[in-house]
C-alpha cells in the first residue's frame, strides 16, 4: 500500500508558503526579520517556510507565534498546514491547551502535557484487566 503523507505533507507545506509569502508582501514596510523577532521564530525558519523548503508544515504553535504579525488568522494557517479541515471549527480543547502553553508555568504545562501523554498510553493499551 503506498504512503501518502508524504504528498500531503508537500502540499500543506506550499499551502502554508503561499500565504506566509502573500502576507509578508502585503505587510508593507515590516521586514521577515521583524517579523521573526516579534514572533520568537528564528528567521531561517521563517525563511524556509515561505520558500516552501520544509518537509512538513510548521507546528500549531510555530503557526500560532506567527499569526498576529502576518495578519493572518491562526485558523486559516492551521487549515492551510492541514491541522484542521473547516476553519470555522477549530477544536475547543485546542484553544484551551495552546492558552495554557502561554499562560501556565512551564513546569504546570509540562505536568498537563504528561498527564496527557499518560491517558494517551492508557488508552492504547486497553483498559487494566480484572
Amino acid at each position: 500500500m503506498e504512503d501518502n503523507s508524504g504528498a500531503k505533507n508537500e502540499a500543506a507545506v506550499k499551502r502554508v508558503a503561499q500565504l506566509v509569502n502573500d502576507a509578508l508582501q502585503r505587510r508593507d514596510g515590516v521586514t521577515m526579520n521583524q517579523i521573526a523577532l516579534y514572533s520568537g521564530v528564528n528567521v531561517g525558519y521563517l525563511s524556509r517556510i515561505r520558500r516552501g523548503k520544509l518537509s512538513s508544515p510548521p507546528s500549531p504553535d510555530v503557526l500560532r507565534r506567527l499569526a498576529p504579525h502576518l495578519k493572518v488568522p491562526y485558523e486559516e494557517l492551521l487549515r492551510a498546514a492541514g491541522y484542521i479541515e473547516n476553519v470555522d471549527r477549530v477544536p475547543q480543547d485546542l484553544h484551551i491547551f495552546l492558552r495554557a502553553k502561554d499562560e501556565l508555568p512551564p513546569e504546570e504545562f509540562r505536568e498537563l502535557v504528561n498527564f496527557a501523554m499518560w491517558k494517551l498510553q492508557q488508552h492504547r493499551n486497553g483498559p487494566p484487566e480484572a
